[in-house]
């Protein structure tokens, strides 16, 4: 399948709940978020925000503080997530992939 990349440079900014896949025409089967840390280099503190909250079905929800080097993968159409506000005094860096495949299967509907 095909993959989508997307670098960002946050600034503020948060993004409320969603799926990255939320149906039919998208085939984004697996996010994977990369962070960067700070542009500045400095440590990534609890002050500057910027967690991705993960919140699957069923299931314990999960916060990811962007902490440099962190890796979080998760299944695009199936687990709702949110990021809360940036705060830091300089720019977060993340890199978002988007792997698509088999997703949306019938048998999932209901």
């Amino acid at each position: 399948g095909d993959a989508a990349i997307k670098i960002q440079r946050n600034t503020s900014g948060a993004f409320a709940c969603h799926y990255d896949n939320a149906g039919p025409p998208s085939k984004r089967s697996v996010t994977a978020v990369l962070y960067l840390g700070r542009a500045d280099g400095a440590a990534v503190s609890d002050q500057d925000g910027g967690a991705l909250c993960l919140a699957p079905f069923l299931r314990r929800r999960a916060r990811f503080r962007p902490l440099m080097n962190r890796l979080v993968l998760f299944k695009s159409d199936r687990v709702l997530h949110s990021v809360e506000r940036w705060r830091g005094a300089s720019p977060r860096l993340c890199v978002s992939f988007w792997f698509e495949g088999p997703v949306n299967a019938p048998e999932d509907l209901v």
